[in-house]
């Protein structure tokens, strides 16, 4: 992984599988296999600089063996994450309306598609592979 650029795919799964690692933790003790060493194994690579494909392909299938068609996908509100057209936190203005800078946070590491949109006074979350809080950007 060290070096090579992640599928956009890849770094989307990644992103969702960090970003509600707790949900799924739940989900994965509450299916047939019990076991959330799946989720455990993707961030394990991710730690160790190794290939994430094939351990979210296995956690892939195994919440859909656990009944969500939809695998990782199932904890957005869509394919590709987006719950509407227009993100939270980003003005309906115009270009040409007052220009206020949006605040984003992403992966510290740049290692995969996580993002959180601040609503109100909240903690920062923090990575699940790092453990280090998500990095502030500007829209």
């Amino acid at each position: 992984m060290a070096g090579d650029p992640m599928p956009r795919r890849v770094a989307k799964h990644l992103g969702i599988a960090c970003a509600h690692a707790d949900e799924i933790r739940r989900d994965l003790r509450g299916s047939p296999a019990g076991d959330e060493t799946l989720l455990d194994a993707v961030l394990e690579a991710v730690r160790a600089g190794r290939r994430v494909e094939e351990p979210l392909e296995a956690l892939q299938a195994a919440l859909r063996a656990a009944g969500d068609a939809r695998g990782l996908a199932g904890y957005t509100d869509d394919e590709d994450g987006l719950r509407s057209l227009r993100p939270p936190g980003i003005s309906e203005g115009f270009a040409g309306d007052e220009a206020a800078t949006e605040v984003l946070y992403g992966c510290p590491g740049n290692g995969c598609a996580r993002y959180w949109w601040p609503d109100g006074p909240a903690p920062v979350p923090r990575c699940e592979v790092s453990n280090v809080a998500l990095r502030r950007n500007r829209l």
